[in-house]
């Protein structure tokens, strides 16, 4: 272990990574210093306003895009097309150490959801939320290999743009079925981001060896 954390090398492009995370404890800050409570249930209050047949409709869709049918046809896509089973076998690893991680979280917090506002049914614990978390380990590998292995410009900005919108919209559509509150989207955003970020730190280094990934 020692030896893994020792040829792990950190660089100037990393502190950029993690801007992300500090622009989220910034606004984790500032919802302390406001209240939890009252902050999550001012966005929850806002957001409901915008209810729609058609954006719930869209929505729906959506919010699934982070399920484990996702993940399945994610994992076939890239087989089908990298034409490798083991860079596959890496996100599914990815993304089955992410999931225990949110349970174990979920079993400690034991937070409720927002039942008041929660306008489809969701079992389990609340925080921090698995679909957010989730999204963005799964589409956060995939930007990883857009970035290394996409050779052209433009295409490589366009599928990073709409990936990382995905993973956005998917949290969103969290807090727009008012199964989560603020706070757990975030945290979920958070958690996945730091963890597909160590996961890829250490993958490229020793098991990306001979798969064309540097």
């Amino acid at each position: 272990m020692k030896n893994i954390l020792k040829d792990v090398q950190f660089n100037k492009k990393d502190i950029l990574f993690l801007l992300p995370v500090l622009g989220i404890t910034i606004i984790l800050v500032i919802i302390l210093c406001i209240g939890i409570e009252k902050c999550d249930t001012y966005v929850l209050s806002a957001i409901a306003k915008l209810h729609s047949d058609i954006l719930t409709n869209i929505l729906s869709v959506i919010t699934q895009m982070s399920s484990v049918w996702a993940v399945v046809l994610v994992l076939l896509f890239l087989y089908i097309i990298i034409k490798d089973k083991i860079i596959s076998i890496y996100l599914a690893g990815a993304v089955a150490i992410g999931s225990i991680l949110n349970l174990i979280i979920k079993y400690i917090v034991r937070r409720t959801r927002p039942l008041d506002f929660m306008i489809i049914s969701e079992s389990g614990y609340s925080f921090p939320s698995a679909h957010s978390e989730l999204s963005i380990i799964l589409y956060g590998f995939l930007i990883y290999l857009c970035c290394k292995l996409i050779k052209k410009k433009w295409l490589k900005v366009t599928l990073v743009s709409f990936l990382s919108v995905l993973i956005l919209t998917v949290a969103f559509s969290r807090l727009y079925f008012g199964v989560h509150y603020l706070t757990d989207v975030l945290a979920g955003l958070t958690l996945g981001y730091i963890f597909i970020y160590l996961y890829i730190k250490i993958c490229k280094k020793y098991m990306f060896k001979n798969e064309g990934v540097k």
